[in-house]
């Protein structure tokens, strides 16, 4: 077995290298002489189990002596942990172990697409909901077998996990289908779910919609999604709430704005009218000389915010109308009769 300072010497580094240019040396030289890449280059094979033994000596002292700054190497190992440079090809090139069968993992996350109208989401609401979900399989108890049934390795790999179709010593090679890289099937499907673990329920959920909830806004409800694997946690139900558009108010933040037609008479004289608000009727005052596009505001009769209670303004903006009409005819009459009268 060589000197460990020869191991240092293969790589091409120094022995008072950290272990990140360790790695990085190892990989560049597993690369450069991997077989699959020299297929018919001997002396790159015997290089390549020459670096990948000095990499596995180097890191399990390492792992047992870590280096300091300015300090000697440790003394040479007596044995080489051929288990360590086997797991260390396996993570830098994908090798042929298999991950563990079956292991538990969290449910899936569920999404519901909510609808509601424009006025609602401003006042907020309580709505039942219904949704699909997925549940454990009572009959095989979450596990996809049958009662007395067991694992067995999977036929198409072997129970290696991977299909091995590369040649050369390291046999890489992609998932496998039929186990989906885990090495095992089940011997006996479980009848009910068909080896799933899980079915289907219809589940029922009442959720507050908040005052003021925008757009597109998401609320998330914890545990309502799908049922883990193998006893894993359970998903999220994930509610998208989507607000209609309203034909008289559009909302921009927290604000409502409106357009409101007036005459002539009234842009010219002034008047008193009611502006519809999402909480009652409210009388706006015209000045006299009114513009076309002037803007009134209405604080506090806006869009209520989620977060602090806090409501916005509602926003008037007024559009004087071409077309005249009786009763701004009357309105001027009755304004030069009282002009009248007062001389």
């Amino acid at each position: 077995m060589p000197h460990l300072r020869e191991y240092y010497r293969i790589l091409g580094i120094s022995p008072k290298a950290g272990i990140a240019e360790v790695k990085k040396r190892y990989r560049a030289l597993a690369l450069k002489f991997h077989p699959d890449k020299n297929p018919k280059n001997p002396k790159a094979a015997a290089r390549f189990r020459e670096v990948a033994e000095a990499y596995g000596a180097i890191c399990n002292l390492r792992s047992r002596h870590p280096v300091r700054p300015d300090s000697r190497p440790e003394p040479e190992p007596d044995h080489l942990n051929k288990a360590f440079v086997r797991k260390n090809l396996n993570k830098f090139f994908g090798g042929d172990t298999a991950p563990a069968a079956f292991p538990s993992f969290g449910g899936p996350d569920y999404r519901y697409d909510l609808q509601i109208p424009f006025l609602a989401a401003l006042w907020g609401l309580e709505k039942e909901i219904e949704f699909r979900r997925l549940i454990p399989c009572h009959s095989c108890q979450a596990t996809g077998m049958q009662p007395g049934s067991y694992y067995r390795d999977c036929p198409a790999c072997q129970g290696r996990g991977r299909q091995r179709t590369s040649p050369g010593l390291l046999k890489i090679g992609a998932l496998c289908d039929n186990c989906q890289g885990h090495g095992k099937i089940i011997n006996r499907p479980c009848t009910v779910c068909g080896g799933q673990g899980h079915r289907l329920e219809l589940k029922k959920h009442r959720i507050v919609i908040p005052p003021g909830v925008a757009d597109g806004s998401r609320i998330l409800i914890n545990g309502e999604g799908g049922e883990g694997f193998q006893h894993g946690p359970p998903g999220h139900l994930v509610v998208v709430v989507h607000v209609e558009a309203h034909e008289f108010f559009t909302r921009f933040k927290n604000d409502l704005h409106i357009n409101l037609d007036i005459s002539f008479a009234q842009a010219v004289l002034g008047d008193s009218i009611q502006v519809p608000t999402p909480f009652g009727a409210r009388i706006l005052e015209l000045p006299r000389g009114t513009k076309s596009g002037q803007t009134f505001q209405f604080p506090g009769l806006g869009v209520p915010s989620p977060d602090n209670g806090h409501s916005g303004n509602l926003v008037i903006t007024v559009k004087i109308s071409k077309k005249s009409s009786f009763s701004d005819t009357d309105l001027i009459n009755n304004f030069l009769e009282a002009r009248t009268e007062s001389k």
